[in-house]
Formats: C-alpha cells, sequence, structure tokens
C-alpha cells in the first residue's frame, strides 16, 4: 500500500521505545505486525498501535525498517510484502529488508489497560524527576522504582529521596521502572489505566506504551 512515509515514521518513532538494540528475548528488537495492531515489547516497556500497514504481517527488524524509511527522498512510499522479505519503493529508489512471517515476541502476556483516566500535563516531567533519583544496583531493585500513586510520586535510592504531592490521575499505586520512564519521558500522554501491576499510558492518537 502507499502511505506517506513521515506519518509512518512518527507511528514507528513512538514504538521503537519499545525496542531493544540487543534482543533480551526473540524479536523484542522487531516491529511486529498483527492483524490489528503495531506491537513492540521489550519485556519491560510494550507499545500498539492500529496497524498503519494493514496488509503487512509478520515482524522486521525496527532499526533496519526506520533506517530505510529515513534514507527515501519520497514524500509517499509503497510499503508491501513480497515472500520472506518487506518491500519499501519510493520514485527512484527501493529496497528490502527480512521479514519473519512467524510471530513469537510474547506480548499477549502483558495484560490489557482497564478504564482509562486523564493526566496531568505535568505528571511525565514529575516521573522524569523521580526517576533520575533511581538507584542503579539490580541487588536493590526497589531503589531503581518510581512509586506512583492516586496523591504522589517518590523515589529514593538508598541516600536520596524525591517525593511529589501531585493528583497523578491514576486510580491504583504502582511501581515502574527508571529505564522505562526514562525511554518513554519525552513522549505526551494524555489517559493512563492501571491493570495486573502495568501502567498504561496512552496518546491522543490512541497509541499507548
Amino acid at each position: 500500500m502507499k502511505i506517506e512515509r513521515e506519518k509512518l515514521l512518527q507511528t514507528l518513532d513512538v514504538a521503537f521505545v519499545g525496542v531493544t538494540p540487543k534482543p533480551i528475548q526473540e524479536q523484542s528488537d522487531c516491529f511486529v505486525f498483527d492483524e490489528e495492531s503495531l506491537v513492540t515489547f521489550s519485556g519491560e516497556v510494550l507499545t500498539k498501535a492500529d496497524n498503519p500497514l494493514p496488509e503487512v504481517r509478520g515482524a522486521v527488524m525496527a532499526d533496519d525498517f526506520r533506517k530505510v524509511l529515513h534514507k527515501l527522498p519520497d514524500d509517499i512510499v509503497e510499503v508491501y510484502t513480497k515472500g520472506s522479505e518487506l518491500r519499501i519503493e519510493g520514485k527512484r529508489k527501493r529496497a528490502g529488508i527480512t521479514r519473519v512471517k512467524d510471530v513469537t515476541l510474547p506480548y499477549q502476556e502483558v495484560p490489557k489497560p482497564g478504564e482509562w483516566t486523564k493526566l496531568p500535563p505535568e505528571l511525565m516531567g514529575t516521573l522524569l524527576q523521580a526517576a533520575r533519583v533511581c538507584g542503579k544496583d539490580d541487588g536493590q531493585p526497589r531503589t531503581m522504582e518510581v512509586h506512583v500513586t492516586p496523591k504522589l510520586v517518590e523515589a529514593c535510592d538508598g541516600y536520596r529521596f524525591f517525593r511529589s504531592s501531585l493528583k497523578t490521575g491514576l486510580e491504583k499505586a504502582v511501581l515502574v521502572p527508571a529505564l522505562s520512564i526514562s525511554l518513554v519521558g519525552a513522549l505526551v500522554f494524555d489517559k493512563a489505566s492501571v491493570s495486573g501491576g502495568w501502567l498504561h499510558l496512552r496518546r491522543k492518537d490512541k497509541q499507548r506504551v
């Protein structure tokens, strides 16, 4: 199908926060396309958006796909599958990257979000401040997480302590890894949901993390 290159890149750039450069699990370095969604999952960060390429199924290396799209000069590109390849074509340039038809990424294990609630615009900035206070010692996992409740955000590395009283918009308390916050902190979200110990964040365009 033909699609605006920049629009596709915007969707992929948000999804890229859920990609690991060195695969922690099979296909965690890939964009995964299923019947409805574009998915990335690092094991700690899951992203999900409506599939921008409805005819594409399978997994492709995320970094390779983005690099190809960045190099093409065309405003409109055609993206389609041919055998074990994902083909990307402009007016004068074309490229192909390997596509794996069978999806093994275990993203279905992540609980689905519950009811969405509205977030205050200052929440992501506050979470980033808290994440900077967190420790990096794997032997003390709680110091590597930010504690978020309906009324406050707090973090501690064993020496420094951060606490901010804030109506977060969350209905339940949750612990969020500081590294995950650092990855998604630059994105803008307007809704949140907590379910099964996971914090789900949603953008106005319905793409979620």
